[in-house]
């Protein structure tokens, strides 16, 4: 059934390949290189135990046996151009996930629906909403600094990477700072309902309950300073008052799905993306030196960073009708996985994919599918470009020793959708941090203008 091949030199074969492996996240660049070259659509039929706990949870409304998973980057183009014939509504994980009010929001959800749902939220990041937010992430950032500066030594995703994600998620929904341990909370338990086991399923449910208090709790003083003539920008705001082009608002229920859907995507997958960053930079000194050279490549690296090292694996669709895709019959129902880690890296489209590169050409980086394409493309992306471009050049310019501990292993993230570290153990020499900058602002305001 499969082209047999070599895995880093060794005979393999592709149909020991499960998506789900946390063993096989481990490595997994080597097999999205072997599967890319020996197997380019791959078919992983679900054991029992999987099936158990795909299956059996609140939140899924049918059954799923198998999934198919597109490694070439024409191939997940194509699924993510087309959201008519590869839909969005049961979910971004294996699960066939039941709508909200079956009818879907945001990226599950399809046509209409999304369409609407996608109007209500944009204006929560848009560049007017987006802006101001610049000095406090960079204030955020040197405060994190300024604590564990003396440590020498800390895990960059626990003690920086998450806490600024977190920051910047709590000061875009309208809270102090003070409560983003308890939004990281949130966050963390939605994103780990995408494939994972009935307690983590549990802990999603508990989550949307705790996002449903929430909203409940500021949205009347939110209606009423904004009836007082207050100028609101916060995310929350724009998600109980925005409306689509007929007048409509989002119900209770839609409200919880949209924030839940910031706090996931938001949270997780740019602190992982900023610890991806600093790896790589830590592994490429000839890379580092260059940013160092010339911070106007900030912009450019972080492009980089997010093709080399996409920080989710892929999201999957479901096939709307019997169709066929790079020669593969797909029956309705049937459901599939675009890798957009993988297609980052196919040879067919970037040249040299696997050499880790600050300067690449930005015409050729933007062919990266890090933050999707077409009408599902990542409302928070150009959020997600300022936190990596300050975090990383901050940490870069005021740790310049900054290293990897080498008494301690990196590991990778479990998670189905996770592609990159959950723990990274950083060291460097507490007499070398250089002081922050005295104008925040102009530091943020320099940092942005540098990337762009």
């Amino acid at each position: 059934m499969y082209d047999q091949g070599t895995f880093d030199g060794l005979p393999y074969d592709p149909a020991e390949y499960d998506p789900r492996s946390p063993q096989v996240k481990q490595n997994i660049e080597a097999h999205f290189a072997a599967l890319r070259q020996h197997c380019p659509v791959h078919h992983h039929v679900f054991s029992e135990a999987e099936q158990k706990e795909i299956n059996e949870n609140p939140f899924v409304a049918g059954p799923t046996t198998d999934l198919y998973s597109f490694l070439k980057h024409s191939d997940v183009e194509r699924i993510l151009q087309n959201p008519d014939e590869f839909l969005s509504i049961e979910g971004a994980g294996p699960e066939r996930m039941t709508p909200v009010e079956g009818t879907g929001m945001l990226v599950w959800s399809d046509g209409d629906p999304h369409r609407r749902s996608r109007k209500i939220c944009l204006p929560a990041f848009s560049p007017k909403n987006i802006a101001p937010l610049a000095p406090m992430l960079q204030v955020r950032i040197d405060d994190l600094i300024d604590g564990f500066a003396h440590k020498g030594a800390i895990d960059l995703m626990e003690e920086f990477a998450l806490p600024v994600t977190s920051s910047m998620i709590a000061h875009l929904i309208g809270l102090p700072i003070e409560r983003s341990p308890e939004i990281l909370e949130w966050g963390q338990a939605i994103i780990g309902t995408f494939g994972g086991d009935d307690e983590s399923y549990q802990k999603g449910l508990w989550s949307l309950g705790k996002i449903g208090e929430f909203l409940a709790e500021v949205g009347p003083d939110r209606a009423r300073r904004l009836a007082e003539g207050e100028e609101l920008f916060d995310a929350v705001t724009h998600v109980l008052t925005s409306t689509d082009e007929n007048g409509s608002r989002f119900t209770p229920q839609e409200a919880v799905v949209a924030v839940s859907q910031f706090l996931g995507a938001g949270i997780e997958s740019s602190a992982t993306a900023m610890c991806n960053g600093i790896y790589l930079l830590c592994t490429n000194p000839d890379e580092r030196r260059k940013l160092a050279d010339n911070p106007k490549l900030i912009g450019t690296a972080v492009e980089e960073i997010l093709r080399f090292m996409a920080p989710i694996e892929g999201t999957c669709r479901t096939a709307a009708e019997d169709t066929e895709v790079a020669g593969t019959r797909l029956r309705k129902g049937q459901k599939i996985r675009p890798v957009y880690a993988s297609a980052n890296m196919d040879a067919d489209v970037f040249d040299n994919p696997r050499q880790f590169r600050v300067d690449r050409e930005r015409a050729e980086l933007s062919k990266h599918m890090t933050f999707g394409k077409g009408v599902h493309s990542c409302l928070g992306a150009a959020l997600a470009r300022r936190e990596l471009a300050l975090g990383i050049s901050t940490l870069l310019r005021r740790l310049p020793d900054l290293a990897l501990d080498p008494t301690k292993q990196p590991t990778r993230n479990p998670i189905f959708l996770v592609h990159g570290f959950d723990y990274l153990p950083v060291r460097w020499d507490p007499a070398g941090v250089l002081p922050r900058a005295e104008d925040p602002a102009a530091t943020a305001k320099g940092t942005l203008a540098e990337s762009r």
